[in-house]
């Protein structure tokens, strides 16, 4: 219906000009009746007193005129004879409008794509009040390894710390409900009643719950979000006050708004197991006697006091913590968290959502912003070629008075007609080029639903469009300036040759453009070189034919050695499928993100103080796992269902470890301690094999010391966080993926009540660990294509325009005998010059990105020089082949027709 709105505002205004206009007449006859009455009074005849009325009053139409300015009409006339007359213009060259805007639409498109996601992602404001004020309260350690807060941290925190106005402390889980028709598995986010006093969150129904419902011993309650309550529920209200299902210990009290959104920070992982949304909150239980400052388990999230900044709670909270430590013993202690160099860290809510992202996505919308500024260099270099051949006509309309106010504004119009026609192409093309970003876009990028063309988008795009248009409709008005109507009209007449100089601009715009494909070239070279080298890199297993899920069994089995005998029986029994080789179980699974570290003792070097403890990575595994995922045993044997049996004593280290540890030295049969924090009470266990090193955290991260135990290593104590959500891993001899469905009947007909989730192959998890550098490699290597293709058009047009304006000097060359290899070699050495020019400009503009690039290279240096000189090389070399075209046709210039056409 714009269409329709835009005829009603012309004709809201044109019935608007109508009636200032015959207000304007009736003012100036009311005006001059007046004083011609007072002329003729004074004894004037009627016809003399009416002239000497208009006379002392002024010249009507110079009245009217001053009136019309002073509304604004003039303007509005101006502009819409110079749109119309831009129109009919553009109407007479349809080959220099399609280009244009074609190109324009392609930059503009592009970079309005981009914007999308990082409007999103980044620069959406959180669905918070004073969302500046929420912050994320953690702790780093020596390693940088980020951590959570401890529990006797949350108390000291929230009771003592001046720089927030309340915090909450949260866990993440997944919760398997049975009863219902199917099993389910539910996102739960367990908190501190204070959380939403944090967030500012008021329920949409019922109530939220309070200090009374997190004491020990209350009932079960839980909070619905909005999106559960209406998907299971029905959005039916009278579910306040009934069980979670029927039979269901949990009563829900609440439902929260539909604009609740609990946005975790850098898309935290639930034991394994990432949800997008939580189905439901529910109280954490948090006891102060027996808290401590060592379990960094928690999620702390809280929001500032007024006027306090993130790093002065950061300088506050650092000074609380080893008053912590102190009043809750049994941790850390404050010569450890020293000698740990452990830090609090203190981050806005948004930072440490999309910080991990932010960069990537304005590099992203920097290599588009360098495709819009060679698409806008091409239309300024067809805008002075066009300027170019209208010397005559801007001579003709000089000669006739039109000063450069009247040019100026017709060549702004043509621009931001050009561009507008561009960018509502462009609107289109970024509508799909959208999609096809959410398609490649890896899947840990937070925030991704809100990724869409909106207002916001649309008025970037129409600011972009217009400013594009007034940037280049101002590039032909210096030479419009220069021209002399005489000179130019003389130089016609003459058919005389346009000078070189007059050439510069086009020449800079087009080694520019150049510039700016040799950057992204160059950036795109680094990230394939990179995305090679990261596929080049052994993991330290065999990913092929291997199928892995997820089993929630939290709060279904009442221990963890009776989790643990489910698992193995279940992977035996996985085991009799035809084309399953092998089935076992972990607690992690490689290259997930999700990891664990603890302090490691050897035996006969333990540990006389906490600076000499080391600290390694930690595998909770299933018998012949290591053989299951395809990594290599070094010596020994691994893990067998022996060692499940009964009291676990045996581990396997990798090499990275044995190599630390035990240089030059046999590591089978030598003992280490896990925990080693607390010796005199932890276990010992005796290492069984060496296993090749694994890259478990990221195909970026080199293996580091690694010890792969059993996943129930003490029956008499409680572990259920490491079998809570277990990866199942099976080995197929096909297809994995093909498999599902006979592995999850076997599951049903064994276990129905047992939920499973995060169905994936080994080999789409090792994809994933690179997907954001392939990500940004192709959106880079798509940018820089389009620069090229854009920078050879250039490239072209300007050498062909250059050897046009040369005709009569080849000809002459020709006649006194020049071959036609050295004037090739002329026009060659013109598109060379711009080339090596448009190089040196790009070099120094890689400098830059290559800082930006850095995070995101592996196995080759941001600087490297080969890449830098086969870019260059090759862009050289593509340039000159672009100027080959119009350096053949200066050769087969006739002599004769070229002088006297001149």
């Amino acid at each position: 219906m714009s269409w329709l709105s835009g005829i009603l505002e012309k004709v809201r205004e044109t019935v608007a000009r109508e009636q200032v206009e015959a207000e304007l007449d009736e003012e100036m006859r009311f005006h001059l009746d007046r004083e011609a009455e007072r002329l003729i009074a004074d004894g004037w005849e009627p016809a003399t007193a009416h002239a000497e009325a208009r006379r002392q009053f002024g010249r009507v139409r110079k009245a009217k005129e001053r009136a019309r300015e002073e509304f604004g009409f003039r303007w509005l006339e101006g502009a819409e004879r110079d749109i119309r007359h831009s129109l009919r213009s553009l109407g007479k060259t349809p080959s220099f409008a399609t280009a244009a805007i074609l190109t324009l639409a392609l930059g503009i498109g592009a970079s309005t794509a981009i914007f999308s996601v990082l409007n999103g992602v980044v620069l959406r404001p959180l669905p918070y009040i004073d969302q500046d004020r929420i912050v994320r309260i953690s702790h780093t350690d020596q390693d940088g390894d980020r951590l959570g807060i401890p529990d006797g941290g949350y108390f000291h925190y929230s009771r003592h710390a001046s720089s927030l106005d309340t915090m909450a402390a949260y866990l993440e889980m997944s919760q398997p409900i049975t009863g219902a028709d199917r099993p389910l598995e539910l996102g739960v986010v367990i908190a501190t009643p204070s959380i939403f006093e944090v967030l500012r969150v008021r329920p949409l129904h019922g109530r939220l719950f309070t200090e009374a419902d997190a004491e020990p011993g209350a009932p079960d309650v839980v909070v619905l979000t909005h999106g559960f309550w209406t998907r299971q529920f029905g959005a039916d209200p009278d579910v306040i006050g009934q069980p979670l299902i029927p039979g269901s210990e949990m009563e829900v009290i609440g439902v929260l708004p539909e604009d609740f959104e609990f946005i975790r920070p850098e898309a935290t992982i639930v034991f394994g197991n990432s949800f997008e949304q939580p189905d439901m909150l529910a109280p954490l239980t948090m006891r102060e006697a027996g808290a401590r400052f060592g379990n960094f388990m928690y999620q702390g999230i809280g929001r500032l006091a007024d006027g306090v900044a993130p790093e002065a709670a950061a300088r506050e909270l650092a000074g609380l913590m080893p008053r912590a430590a102190e009043e809750y013993p049994g941790g850390h202690t404050v010569a450890s968290l020293r000698e740990g160099h452990y830090r609090v860290e203190v981050r806005t809510l948004k930072e440490s959502i999309v910080g991990r992202m932010a960069g990537t996505l304005w590099i992203l919308l920097g290599a588009v912003g360098l495709v819009l500024l060679v698409a806008t260099a091409n239309v300024a270099s067809l805008f002075l070629a066009r300027a170019e051949s209208r010397r005559r006509e801007i001579a003709v309309r000089r000669s006739l008075g039109a000063g450069m106010k009247v040019l100026a504004r017709a060549s702004m119009a043509e621009g931001v007609v050009l561009s507008v026609l561009g960018g509502l192409l462009g609107v289109g093309l970024a509508l799909i080029g959208t999609r096809l970003l959410l398609g490649l876009a890896p899947s840990d990028i937070p925030r991704l639903d809100k990724v869409g063309v909106d207002g916001i988008v649309l008025a970037f795009a129409a600011v972009l469009t217009i400013l594009t248009g007034l940037a280049f409709g101002s590039f032909p008005l210096l030479s419009y300036a220069r021209i002399d109507p005489q000179t130019a009209l003389g130089e016609e007449a003459r058919g005389g040759t346009i000078g070189r100089a007059r050439h510069r601009a086009r020449r800079l715009l087009v080694a520019a453009q150049v510039g700016f494909a040799l950057v992204l070239l160059v950036g795109a070279g680094l990230l394939v070189r990179t995305l090679q080298n990261l596929r080049d890199v052994d993991p330290g297993f065999n990913s092929a034919n291997v199928l892995t899920f997820r089993l929630s069994m939290h709060g279904l089995y009442p221990s963890d050695v009776e989790r643990s005998r489910i698992l193995l029986d279940l992977t035996r029994s996985l085991e009799e499928l035809p084309g399953v080789e092998m089935a076992t179980f972990a607690g992690d699974l490689p290259l997930d993100g999700d990891e664990w570290r603890d302090y490691v003792a050897v035996e006969g070097a333990l540990p006389v103080n906490e600076s000499e403890m080391i600290t390694a990575l930690r595998v909770f595994i299933g018998p012949g796992y290591l053989e299951a995922i395809g990594a290599q045993l070094l010596r020994g044997r691994e893990l067998e269902r022996l060692d499940f049996e009964g009291y676990p004593e045996y581990v396997v280290v990798n090499e990275a470890f044995a190599e630390q540890r035990w240089p030059g030295e046999d590591p089978i049969g030598r003992r280490l301690m896990q925990e080693a924090n607390s010796p005199d009470e932890d276990v010992w266990y005796t290492v069984s094999g060496v296993v090749a090193d694994i890259r478990e955290s990221s195909l970026m991260t080199p293996p580091e010391p690694t010890i792969y135990l059993p996943t129930v290593f003490k029956p008499d104590d409680s572990y259920s966080m490491f079998v809570q959500n277990m990866p199942v891993v099976i080995r197929t001899t096909g297809n994995p993926t093909a498999m599902f469905q006979t592995v999850e009947r076997r599951l049903r007909a064994l276990h129905p009540e047992i939920p499973l989730n995060s169905v994936v192959s080994l080999d789409e998890l090792e994809r994933r660990s690179y997907q954001q550098v392939s990500f940004a490699m192709a959106l880079i290597v798509a940018a820089a294509g389009a620069a090229l293709i854009l920078g050879i058009i250039g490239i072209y047009g300007v050498v062909a325009y250059l050897v046009s304006l040369r005709v009569r000097e080849f000809g002459v060359r020709i006649a006194l005998g020049a071959t036609p290899g050295h004037v090739r070699r002329t026009v060659l050495k013109e598109g060379g010059a711009i080339a090596l020019l448009g190089i040196a400009v790009g070099l120094a503009g890689t400098l830059v990105l290559s800082r930006v690039l850095a995070s995101l290279l592996f196995g080759v240096a941001a600087t490297d020089a080969s890449t830098y000189g086969a870019v260059s090389l090759g862009l050289l070399a593509i340039v000159l082949l672009a100027s080959l075209g119009p350096a053949q046709r200066a050769t087969a210039i006739d002599p004769v027709e070229a002088i006297r056409a001149d």
